[in-house]
C-alpha cells in the first residue's frame, strides 16, 4: 500500500510538471502579447489622455490667456458631450465589427482631429469641429483596449493582465513633459504631427499585436 502510494504521488508530480512544462511556452506568448498591447496602450495614453494640458502648452506659444481659455473651455465641453451622446452608441456599434476595423477608424478619427487642430489658428469652430473628431476616435479606442486585453489574458491571471495593462496610462501622464521638450526644439505645428506619427505608430502595434493573436490562435 505505502508503495502504491508512493508511486501514485511521483505519478501525480510528474504529471503537473509536465502540465506546467507543456503551458510555460503559452503563457509567455501570452505576456509577450501583453507586452505589444500594453506598449500601443502608452501611445494611444500619450496622445490623448492629456489633451487638455498638450493643447494649452501648445497654445501659449503665440496666444494671450484670454484665448487659450476659451479654446479650452471649448474643447472641455465639446468632448464631454460627445462622450456622453455617442459613447453608448459606438459601444453597440464596436460589437458588430472587428478589432482591427475598430482601431484604424480610431487612429482616423484621432489624426484627422489632430490635424484640424494644427490648422485652427484662433478658428473657434474649426477647434470644435476637431475636437468632436478627435473625441470619436477617444471613445472607438478605450473600450476596444481593454476587448483585446479581455481576449488574451488566462481566466486566472485576469488581474494581473488587467493591473499591468494599467502601465499604459503611464503615456499620458509624460505627456505634459514631451509636449515641453518638443515645443523647446519644433515649431508648433510639428507638435501636432508628432502627435500624428505616434498615432499611426500606436495602430501598427495594436495590428502587430492582433494578428500575433490570430496566428496564435491557429485557423479558424
Amino acid at each position: 500500500m505505502a508503495l502504491t502510494a508512493r508511486l501514485k504521488v511521483r505519478a501525480t508530480a510528474s504529471d503537473q510538471h509536465s502540465r506546467a512544462g507543456n503551458s510555460h511556452p503559452g503563457d509567455k506568448k501570452r505576456f509577450m502579447l501583453l507586452l505589444v498591447f500594453t506598449a500601443a496602450i502608452f501611445l494611444g495614453s500619450f496622445v490623448f489622455d492629456r489633451f487638455a494640458s498638450c493643447i494649452s502648452q501648445i497654445l501659449m506659444v503665440d496666444s494671450d490667456a484670454g484665448i487659450i481659455s476659451r479654446i479650452i473651455s471649448l474643447l472641455i465641453s465639446t468632448n464631454a458631450l460627445t462622450v456622453v451622446l455617442f459613447q453608448y452608441a459606438i459601444g453597440r456599434w464596436l460589437e458588430r465589427v472587428t478589432d482591427r476595423q475598430g482601431f484604424l477608424l480610431g487612429t482616423l478619427g484621432l489624426i484627422v482631429g489632430l490635424f484640424l487642430f494644427s490648422q485652427a489658428e484662433r478658428s473657434l469652430p474649426l477647434w470644435i469641429v476637431g475636437m468632436f473628431i478627435f473625441s470619436f476616435g477617444e471613445i472607438i479606442f478605450m473600450p476596444l483596449q481593454y476587448r483585446v486585453i479581455d481576449r488574451i489574458a488566462p481566466a486566472q491571471e485576469r488581474a494581473f493582465y488587467f493591473s499591468f495593462q494599467n502601465l499604459g496610462s503611464l503615456g499620458g501622464a509624460i505627456n505634459p513633459v514631451i509636449t515641453g521638450v518638443l515645443l523647446t526644439l519644433l515649431p508648433r505645428g510639428d507638435v501636432f504631427a508628432v502627435l500624428i506619427a505616434a498615432s499611426l505608430v500606436c495602430c501598427v502595434v495594436f495590428q502587430l499585436g492582433l494578428l500575433l493573436v490570430r496566428r496564435q490562435s491557429g485557423p479558424g
